[in-house]
């Protein structure tokens, strides 16, 4: 993040004692049927811009791209397949999977393909067509980009509800392999939300029940790149950590 638009983030704060709810704008008053949304600086001129899914099925409106001006101010894209897209998108998450140094876009849609954005570098997106990550179907929720296996590419984890989860293996050339074997790629749940941490070489996700109450489900990786895997953990230590 640029430094002056920091420090004057926490100058106003200051002024403040706390947040100013800003009321003008396309990105305050544009409505929607809204999930999720996700920061990155897409255009790398050193702002955060936003990306926000809609379900289209209740307001007959597409997902929102919102380009920051760097004055406070933000323009809201009207252009690109990125924003052009029409589907019942419930979770997004930016991540450069093609180690270009530009943030890509994934976006998990319900009862349909799930899209996949690469960015062009010049403020423009080019939607991907083919392999498994936009061809699987499901019925997607959250997703979340990781390096797994270490191996320097982002992988990428999505969650289905009533159905398995989705790991696909990044190839390193712009492809994904989906991941069958292994509890994390067969499991079925209600799955909601996915979140990768390391904690002693494992990795979390936080799935969510029909009654919406909160489960953590544990997953280990092995702490070698050659062999990475998954298995599941149940031990005192987590029974405490899911009830805090």
């Amino acid at each position: 993040m640029n430094w002056r638009w920091l420090l004057l983030l926490l100058v106003a704060a200051s002024l403040h004692a706390g947040f100013l709810k800003v009321t003008e704008g396309e990105i305050v008053n544009d409505g929607g049927w809204c999930y999720a949304c996700a920061w990155a600086d897409y255009d790398g001129d050193g702002f955060p811009d936003l990306f926000v899914t809609n379900n289209n099925a209740g307001q007959n409106k597409n997902n929102f791209l919102y380009l920051n001006q760097g004055d406070g101010t933000f323009l809201k894209i009207l252009e690109g397949s990125v924003v052009e897209d029409s589907g019942s998108s419930y979770g997004c998450t930016w991540g450069d999977y093609d180690n270009d140094g530009h943030p890509d876009l994934f976006v998990s849609n319900y009862g349909e393909n799930n899209c996949l954005y690469r960015n062009n570098g010049d403020s423009t997106f080019t939607k991907v067509l083919d392999g498994p990550v936009v061809n699987d179907g499901g019925r997607s929720t959250g997703a979340s980009w990781a390096d797994y296996d270490r191996d320097g590419w982002l992988d990428l984890f999505v969650c289905n509800r009533d159905q398995v989860n989705f790991l696909y293996h990044n190839d390193g050339d712009g492809t994904f392999t989906r991941i069958f074997a292994g509890e994390i790629a067969n499991d079925v749940d209600n799955s909601s939300g996915c979140a990768w941490a390391d904690l002693t070489v494992t990795a979390i996700r936080t799935c969510w029940s029909r009654t919406s109450r909160p489960r953590i489900a544990c997953i280990t990786t092995t702490a070698t790149a050659a062999s990475p895997g998954f298995g599941p953990v149940r031990s005192q230590m987590i029974l405490r950590s899911a009830t805090a």
